[in-house]
């Protein structure tokens, strides 16, 4: 494949996506500190009644089709289409609604439009689709089954394949029987374009030969969680791949393995896995442990955390190829997580987490993983959370993935001096401390003048990050925090807040 074909991303505007979508405005100079304005809100449909319902995750993935000026949304039950001809008035022009069925991941090329969908009827039958764009009467031209919890689908920018994440969740069938299903990857590819089933072929990549070497991958830092439980599951099938980015070339694919706390390397031209990448994890000491010791509380603990990224994106910049993650953390399903007491703990750990771990106020109240950090006396020697809080940098050199940089605390600390009403918060300031903090969920990357600047999207509540990378890697700085999509009412709840349309960033799912 040709140079020609290196993707380089010029920024104008993002768009968010969360209870409603929001498109922000950029400067068009990288000189002076970005700071974002909001453009619009679209508020969109849950349901087929055309009802708008907080909460309800209408909106969960976007793409945007720079030819047309339409944006594709799609989220639970939805499909939607809004015309963005007129930025500062977006049309919704279509709302499509499906029972039983949730839209996972959604993607555009060249008049087509790319969705895999999970049946929440039959979890085993999820489905990849391709329809007509919106301007070609938005057709469904093909459907395949493809397994378990279809997740991410990537276009390669000849738009004669797709890449597409079968995380293989855990379920149980209708019998009442748990099922783990394996965690795959697939190639679509309809070199001819797309007119029917027929015209689109499936390959699929496993991860089956790597079950015999599971236990030095963990030692390089992923996680193999279902080896502690009766599942009796094989590494292959504890790995859930989630999130996709390709790299410049288009020949390599980097997933993340949440809850493994690993990014998977797939050579797309061999269709093999040629690497598990654990990320170990990070010793960084301060963070709020707490809901219950009244607000932003954040603290020196030395205890360790995984990375766990759920947002991931490939860029090469300054002759080096960067993955840059959002760190948001996650238990796999069944996995047991449990509050630990003094008697859990090895002789060992520092008196400070001795003392803390009895107090709800200080480190009692925090999720710990209930496998993770044992000896060989099953006593605890190290505790682990699940999620760094963070987002980090990390260089491919053709070995290990090396960091860079992370952002240690600071989307915590920033978030309690710029917008303490918005700290950890779900329902009520500080309520999910305890649990994962601010959860970064999704990144999005591109240039102004010389500069790469990172947004990064955070679940709770609903804010957006904004750091600028120029020369050295190991220095982004900090440009602004966007917390205006959700006001200072003590009086609403963020339902009357999302009925009056006071809100509208609540819960950030995507960024383009």
């Amino acid at each position: 494949m040709s140079l020609t074909s290196l993707r380089r991303r010029y920024l104008h505007n993002v768009v968010v996506t969360a209870a409603a979508l929001l498109t922000l405005q950029l400067p068009q100079c990288a000189t002076t500190k970005v700071e974002l304005s909001p453009v619009s809100t679209t508020y969109l449909p849950s349901n087929d009644q055309g009802l708008l319902e907080f909460g309800s995750a209408s909106v969960g993935k976007i793409v945007y089709s720079a030819q047309h000026k339409l944006i594709y949304a799609a989220g639970k039950n939805m499909l939607h289409v809004i015309n963005v001809a007129e930025p500062a008035e977006p049309e919704v022009e279509l709302s499509k609604f499906e029972s039983e069925m949730e839209f996972a991941g959604i993607a555009e090329c060249n008049d087509l439009v790319f969705v895999t969908v999970r049946n929440m009827a039959d979890r085993g039958k999820g489905q990849f689709r391709v329809y007509s764009g919106y301007v070609q009467g938005f057709q469904l031209l093909a459907k395949h089954e493809v397994g378990a919890n279809p997740g991410d689908v990537i276009v390669r920018e000849d738009c004669k394949s797709a890449v597409i994440s079968l995380e293989g969740e855990p379920y149980v069938d209708g019998t009442g029987s748990v099922v783990d299903p394996e965690g795959e990857v697939l190639i679509a590819k309809f070199p001819e374009g797309v007119t029917d089933n027929g015209s689109v072929k499936i390959m699929r990549i496993d991860f089956g030969h790597l079950n015999d070497h599971a236990e030095k991958y963990e030692q390089y830092g992923a996680r193999f969680v279902s080896k502690h439980y009766s599942m009796n599951s094989t590494f292959s099938q504890d790995l859930e791949p989630e999130n996709a980015v390709i790299d410049e070339f288009e020949d390599t694919l980097y997933v993340t393995l949440q809850e493994n706390n690993a990014i998977a390397e797939i050579d797309l031209w061999e269709g093999r896995v040629t690497h598990i990448h654990g990320l170990g994890s990070k010793k960084w000491g301060y963070l709020d442990a707490s809901d219950k010791d009244g607000g932003a509380q954040i603290t020196y603990w030395p205890i360790r955390a995984w990375y766990q990224p759920s947002g991931i994106q490939f860029y090469q910049w300054k002759f080096m190829k960067l993955l840059i993650t959002a760190n948001q953390g996650s238990a796999r399903h069944y996995e047991q997580t449990r509050d630990i007491s003094q008697s859990d703990l090895a002789s060992t750990v520092p008196d400070i987490i001795k003392q803390g771990i009895e107090d709800d106020k200080r480190l009692g109240r925090l999720q710990m993983s209930a496998r993770d950090g044992k000896n060989a006396k099953d006593k605890y020697s190290k505790l682990y959370t699940f999620g760094g809080r963070s987002f980090t940098i990390w260089t491919i050199s053709g070995g290990p993935l090396m960091r860079v940089f992370d952002s240690d605390s600071q989307i915590e600390e920033r978030t309690a001096k710029r917008c303490p009403h918005l700290f950890n918060r779900d329902v009520h300031t500080d309520d999910r401390s305890d649990d994962m903090g601010p959860e970064p969920n999704t990144i999005a990357v591109g240039e102004i003048d010389d500069h790469l600047f990172i947004f990064i999207g955070i679940k709770h509540p609903g804010t957006i990050f904004v750091y600028k990378l120029g020369n050295n890697l190991k220095t982004p700085s900090f440009q602004t925090v966007f917390c205006h999509g959700i006001p200072v009412d003590e009086t609403k709840s963020y339902k009357q807040m999302y009925e009056d349309h006071d809100v509208y960033t609540a819960g950030v799912k995507d960024l383009k």
